[in-house]
């Protein structure tokens, strides 16, 4: 939130504060674990020719991703 914002006395909303968590070095640091733990399916699609049929793991991996980060979004608007 601005300093603009805080000076007129506007409260912070909860798309503020989701959109701060999802900034945050927290969040950055659970994208930087998740990309390290799935390092070798996303190395191994690289080689993929553009328009070529996605492989499983890599939809897997996907998968996961809107799980896990999906799962962590909620919990922080639980918690709020």
């Amino acid at each position: 939130m601005s300093s603009e914002s805080k000076s007129e006395g506007k409260s912070e909303t909860l798309l503020d504060r989701v959109q701060n968590f999802c900034i945050s070095h927290e969040l950055e640091v659970d994208f930087i674990n998740f990309a390290r733990e799935y390092t070798d399916v996303f190395l191994d699609c690289l080689d993929d020719k553009p328009g070529s049929e996605q492989k499983v793991q890599c939809y897997a991996a996907y998968q996961e991703y809107l799980g896990r980060f999906a799962a962590k979004i909620e919990n922080f608007i639980e918690k709020v």
